[in-house]
């Protein structure tokens, strides 16, 4: 070929090479310009919203809560009021129009630690009122005092007298079958004049989900020296088998 036109071939290619790899480019490069995909974004469950007929069938039968459990008459002082109840047996009043459905047990058979439970579940008409509502109980509990004296105190309505005592109360949160939780355990310490069983261990707790708080009070008659543990345990129990049911 003579040179000439061999010069202009090659020029030729040269061009050519310039413009395949300024459009393309290699192989590799082409790879890391591939537009990607976005993620897509996850999307929040919304919270439960329970009717009053799913709570009605998710409620713990008394034989699930303890062996010889019976309903009781409501006498509780705060429950009475439709109140929910709060350290040292105070109440809270609960604002609004919420459905409450209030209970209150015992175990007769068991006359050494009175085994007791009251129940108090509040369902209001959306998650976001319910959230209110359990932020306000939190600030409740959490400024109920370490130790407090408390009066004796007659009982309206009823012919006996509530003997005055000395509280102590422990505060703990955390979650419990899925439901946000704060717990309440008090102490209540009589004179042993009165009985050698002169110990009341309280347990409160409030469990929050969707449209839903329910609190829960079990307690049991002991001796100075027994531990709160036992009665935290069960009352651990009977709250979980109950958040469990309602889901």
């Amino acid at each position: 070929m003579p040179w000439s036109r061999l010069h202009s071939f090659s020029s030729a290619l040269v061009v050519t090479g310039l413009i395949l790899g300024g459009c393309g480019g290699s192989g590799s490069e082409a790879a890391d310009r591939k537009p990607t995909s976005a993620a897509p974004s996850a999307t929040a469950t919304p919270p439960p919203t329970y009717s009053a007929d799913a709570i009605e069938k998710a409620l713990l039968k008394p034989a699930e809560i303890s062996r010889g459990m019976q309903n009781l008459e409501i006498s509780l002082l705060p429950l009475r009021d439709k109140r929910l109840p709060l350290c040292s047996l105070t109440g809270m009043v609960l604002p609004g129009k919420p459905d409450i459905t209030i209970r209150q047990m015992n175990a007769p058979q068991d006359t050494h630690s009175e085994k007791k439970f009251a129940q108090v579940i509040v369902r209001y008409p959306d998650p976001a009122t319910a959230a209110g509502q359990f932020t306000a109980v939190q600030g409740k509990i959490r400024a109920c005092p370490k130790k407090q004296h408390v009066g004796s105190k007659k009982v309206p309505d009823q012919k006996f007298t509530l003997f005055a005592h000395d509280d102590t109360w422990k505060l703990s949160e955390d979650s419990v079958a899925g439901w946000s939780h704060i717990r309440g355990v008090e102490k209540q310490l009589f004179s042993s004049a009165q009985t050698t069983n002169n110990v009341l261990y309280f347990v409160y707790d409030y469990a929050f989900r969707g449209n839903v708080l329910v609190t829960s009070l079990y307690w049991e008659r002991a001796k100075p020296s027994d531990s709160a543990d036992p009665v935290a345990k069960r009352a651990t129990d009977v709250l979980t088998k109950q958040l469990q049911k309602l889901g």
